[in-house]
């Protein structure tokens, strides 16, 4: 955490090559991408009736795509507002 406050006290000041530095009085704040605003997708609705391999294996591989895609989102979300 020290390691952290440390480099955002540094990024904070900029050197202007005249020996001088200068503090910044804004410096960036984190910015949150739209794309980890956006919701997770839901596991997907499964027609009733019975399901060939191949049916099974799609299902399977896009609420699997979601679910990695919905835990990276929440991942970066987190790193974004400091919890780990």
């Amino acid at each position: 955490m020290l390691n952290v406050l440390l480099l955002v006290s540094l990024a904070s000041c900029v050197s202007t090559g005249s020996g001088k530095v200068v503090i910044a009085r804004d410096p960036p704040k984190k910015t949150i991408d739209s794309k980890i605003k956006e919701l997770c997708n839901l596991p997907t609705l499964l027609p009733e009736r019975e399901l060939t391999q191949a049916e099974i294996e799609a299902y399977w591989g896009t609420d699997r795509w979601s679910l990695v895609d919905c835990y990276n989102k929440h991942k970066a979300r987190n790193e974004v507002d400091g919890n780990k």
